[in-house]
């Protein structure tokens, strides 16, 4: 729903999930699993903090240790 007063739209909510390597953040766009991960891999200021992923419905995102692990649509 937009919030009339900042004119933002809300798209789902966020689960904060712990998993074998720290804490993620899980919700629902539709059908597809919206998964954020701590960016690991950061080298640089220019690097984002975190890291947006869509998965396919009812893959297991507890297995997921990092980046490489994330199987794309």
């Amino acid at each position: 729903m937009e919030n009339k007063e900042d004119g933002l739209i809300k798209l789902t909510g966020l689960w904060e999930k712990k998993g074998k390597t720290g804490v993620y953040f899980k919700g629902k766009l539709g059908y597809l699993d919206l998964l954020i991960f701590e960016n690991r891999y950061k080298s640089s200021v220019q690097d984002p903090d975190y890291n947006l992923y869509l998965a396919r419905p009812g893959k297991k995102e507890e297995s997921k240790d990092h980046d490489d692990d994330i199987e794309p649509f």
